[in-house]
């Protein structure tokens, strides 16, 4: 093989077997082993699981919220960190490998339970004015969104330091196995930084223009959230969902 050859296992294995063939007498035949047959292994579990992995999350967000709409935008916090996550691992010098993948799976789920917080938060701001009858304009929308965003900054900012801090050390490792846990931890490291920031910034964004289809004057009649409008709704419907917001965020506390 010439010696300015440049690959990784999978690469290497196939060239050879294609070069070694007219080699083989009749009635044998080469297989490969070691690190190349355990990639292998491992690359077609990955092929079930990763596919698998954000279905079983989009199935879990949407039992909790009921609701399509709050579950895309959940699932929002996703590309955000993804950004971060691949942006890391190319600015470190890594491939996208076994280890990459299992990093990129677990910062999925914290971008999850991340963005369940978030929406909680803004939830209840958009409630809370509403039921008092402040959810009348669009600059209406725009505060409540704002109290409730400043609320969620440092919750997230705890979170951030956190798995930053723990993560660290991994990434300054140098013992067995090193090499595998950076891999897993780059992903993680570089994708709750972008989550940071952009969930702060984007999110909260994302979210007004969503309420702010309830704030337009349409034909129907549906026109905007007014005080008199505020004041016709159900209270006890209204208590209630404010206390079933506030009761889950109590829990997630805990």
């Amino acid at each position: 093989m010439h010696p300015d050859y440049k690959s990784d296992h999978p690469g290497v294995a196939p060239d050879c077997g294609m070069q070694l063939e007219p080699v083989y007498a009749p009635g044998y035949a080469i297989s490969w082993s070691g690190q190349y047959e355990a990639m292998e292994r491992v690359k077609h579990r990955l092929g079930r699981v990763v596919p698998l992995t954000p279905a079983i999350v989009l199935l879990l967000l949407y039992a909790d919220t009921r609701s399509l709409t709050k579950t895309m935008i959940i699932l929002l916090a996703v590309p955000f960190s993804a950004v971060g996550a691949v942006g890391f691992l190319y600015l470190a010098g890594y491939n996208m490998s076994v280890g990459a993948w299992v990093g990129l799976i677990a910062l999925l789920g914290i971008d999850s339970e991340t963005g369940v917080y978030m929406l909680l938060y803004l939830d209840l701001a958009y409630e809370d004015a509403r039921r008092q009858g402040r959810m009348q304009n669009v600059a209406d929308l725009g505060e409540a969104i704002v109290q409730g965003a400043a609320k969620r900054l440092r919750p997230k900012f705890m979170t951030f330091a956190t798995m930053f801090i723990g993560l660290l050390p991994t990434m300054r490792s140098t013992g067995t196995g090193s090499d595998v846990m950076k891999r897993i931890a780059a992903p993680m490291v570089g994708g709750i930084f972008a989550s940071f920031v952009l969930e702060l910034l984007v999110y909260p964004a994302i979210y007004a223009v969503w309420r702010q289809r309830a704030l337009r004057h349409e034909p129907g009649g549906e026109g905007t959230v007014k005080a008199e409008h505020a004041d016709h709704l159900e209270p006890e419907r209204t208590d209630f969902v404010t206390l079933q917001l506030q009761q889950s965020l109590d829990r997630m506390r805990l």
